[in-house]
């Protein structure tokens, strides 16, 4: 709904109480932005949530370019973080025959 409503908040932008409520959105889009690129570089997200924070930040036109990075960049330092779980896991279930 954003979207479609800030052209016309823009077009009235000179009238006071449009431009108190063009500020308020634009405050609470950027708190928005900042949340789901915040949940877009959590190791814990799944991808599922992953797309879909890349969904709603391209529909809110943030860079599709910036995002593919984040997304892939994400999906690296996940993979890296279970990779390093599974060693471990798998370190400690052979030491632990050992003794």
């Amino acid at each position: 709904y954003y979207n479609k409503a800030v052209g016309v908040l823009a077009q009235y932008r000179h009238l006071p109480s449009f431009a108190g409520i063009e500020k308020d959105c634009q405050a609470t889009i950027a708190e928005l932005i900042a949340l789901l690129r915040a949940r877009l570089a959590d190791t814990q997200a799944k991808p599922q949530q992953l797309g879909e924070c890349v969904d709603l930040l391209l529909e809110l036109e943030e860079p599709a370019d910036v995002l593919c990075e984040q997304f892939l960049s994400s999906a690296r330092r996940r993979m890296a973080h279970n990779l390093k779980r599974a060693i471990v896991a798998t370190k400690q279930r052979g030491s632990g025959g050992d003794g």
